[in-house]
């Protein structure tokens, strides 16, 4: 998101709003750099994803969102959401070249597993059950043996699948279901 329409829309007063509405219990406000740095540096040393909206207090498509991710946000604890304010910190959304808001982006250990641009609810939702389906199964002992839970993300080969092969066939069934996400077509 650009400076220009930052200011434009600032200047304008298209809608006032406090910056308190983007935040929630499960959902972190991201208004500097350094918090930035702090919340995803703390979602890589735990293993976690991170799911990023990119937001305005004054847009209403990214208003009627809200509600919605902070839903997925209760729904599932283990994964950091963060809100960035665009118009807190252009700095951020120029570097992750934001055009429009509402604009998730899912990521682990600071790389980017997927993307979502609008408030299409049904379609946030969709993803985030994806995910957290995906790295449930990681992470579970019922689906992986026990040695595997702690084995990190190979980012030499965008393999976020243990290649072991009694979990071939499962990481299998995993990819099935969600053939769509843009994510599962890494290969081990």
């Amino acid at each position: 998101m650009g400076q220009c329409w930052t200011q434009f829309c600032t200047q304008n007063d298209i809608v006032k709003s406090t910056t308190a509405e983007l935040a929630g219990e499960n959902v972190h406000l991201i208004t500097t750099m350094e918090k930035w740095e702090e919340k995803n540096s703390e979602a890589s040393k735990e293993g976690k994803i991170v799911v990023v909206n990119f937001s305005t207090t004054w847009s209403n498509p990214c208003r009627e969102i809200l509600p919605a991710y902070s839903e997925l946000a209760d729904k599932y604890p283990s994964i950091l959401f963060l809100t960035v304010d665009v118009d807190k910190l252009a700095e951020l959304s120029t570097k992750w070249d934001i055009k429009a808001t509402p604009s998730f982006f899912f990521l682990r250990d600071g790389r980017q597993l997927d993307t979502l641009v609008g408030s299409n609810k049904a379609e946030l939702q969709k993803k985030m059950t994806a995910i957290a389906e995906i790295f449930q199964f990681l992470y579970t002992k019922s689906h992986i043996s026990e040695w595997c839970v702690n084995v990190p993300f190979n980012s030499a080969t965008n393999n976020v699948f243990n290649s072991d092969k009694m979990h071939q066939k499962r990481r299998q069934e995993v990819i099935d279901q969600h053939k769509d996400a843009k994510f599962m077509s890494m290969e081990p």
